[in-house]
């Protein structure tokens, strides 16, 4: 990990260590840390990339208190960095779900849908209001 985004967390987080696999540098707009395991920390990468997660936070929170299913909390955020707790579970890929028995694609399927459900239902008004805007949500009755 760079020295400067270590001292950033140490200064944020000072009871949090960087134990996982290194930091990784890979993404287009953001490099990701693992903190114990349990927390991912993430930089973005230009003036772009901080536009675009202070947008993401606006939707994880708008979308959060939404859907039943959970979504990333950012815990603590600031313009270089955010660091939320890692959700539980792994992430859903083509090969693994193609893995699972045809029981379980059918539940992971109603959930997804029903998550998509729910957050397609958030009032277009509501959106607006928080500015986030290009968010296709239709409007509820």
């Amino acid at each position: 990990m760079p020295p400067a985004s270590r001292d950033r967390l140490q200064a944020m987080l000072p009871t949090l260590l960087s134990t996982s696999p290194p930091f990784n540098q890979d993404g287009m707009v953001k490099d990701v840390v693992t903190l114990n395991e349990e927390f991912m920390a993430r930089f973005p990468k230009d003036a772009h990339a901080k536009e675009r997660l202070v947008r993401e936070s606006c939707i994880l929170e708008l979308i959060g208190a939404r859907v039943e299913m959970p979504v990333p909390r950012f815990e603590s955020q600031a313009e270089d960095v955010v660091i939320y707790r890692m959700l539980g579970g792994e992430p859903l890929t083509r090969e693994g779900l193609l893995r699972q028995d045809e029981a379980v694609q059918d539940r992971l399927a109603e959930q997804l849908a029903r998550f998509l459900s729910q957050w397609h239902a958030i009032a277009g008004e509501v959106v607006e209001q928080r500015a986030i805007g290009g968010v296709g949500s239709r409007t509820q009755s």
